[in-house]
């Protein structure tokens, strides 16, 4: 179930990033196995779960999980683009002195 997911991540997380990244079954569970749950749990919505926790062989500060409208990230013709900066990024908002955003 999607509880146990987000338990799993949030216990055991931290722990796992004082571990090397290459072949940690967190970082496969993440990656891999956790998304496809949440897709199993949602499979009534149309959307697509992927998921991530690192890049270059390093743990990212935090680990995500995403849902995505296939309807609109496949779409041909899009004509508008929506990026997330700061994507399981580290230091980014201070290096390039961003000011927050409320919505």
């Amino acid at each position: 179930m999607l509880r146990d997911v987000l338990e799993r991540i949030g216990k055991d997380y931290l722990a796992a990033k004082d571990e090397s990244f290459k072949s940690h079954p967190l970082a496969r569970f993440i990656r891999k196995d956790g998304p496809e749950e949440v897709g199993r749990v949602i499979a009534e919505q149309n959307l697509i779960s992927k998921g991530g926790c690192g890049v270059s062989g390093q743990w990212a500060y935090v680990p995500w999980i995403g849902l995505f409208d296939p309807a609109i990230t496949l779409a041909e013709g899009v004509e508008r683009v929506s990026n997330c900066l700061q994507h399981g990024g580290q230091g980014f908002g201070q290096t390039h002195k961003l000011k927050s955003l409320t919505l």
